[in-house]
């Protein structure tokens, strides 16, 4: 995926993308991929926190082609 200036990404749209990894991981997957534990997605879910600018940088790294659609709409 082309590099996207993360910083410019609202707490929304860092939401929707975890949504899109998440759609097709389980919880635990994505947290070993994103290297971050399990609670952590279940923050991001609940919209307790929001993915930092490294974590939104590691889940970029980490889509699939089939994903790159949905979050580019984004």
């Amino acid at each position: 995926m082309s590099k996207i200036p993360v910083h410019w990404l609202s707490k929304e749209a860092r939401y929707r993308v975890i949504e899109i990894l998440l759609s097709t991981r389980t919880t635990e997957s994505l947290a070993k991929e994103l290297e971050v534990s399990r609670s952590t997605i279940r923050k991001y879910m609940a919209r307790l926190t929001h993915p930092s600018d490294e974590i939104m940088e590691r889940a970029f790294s980490i889509c699939k082609p089939y994903e790159e659609d949905a979050v580019m709409k984004i």
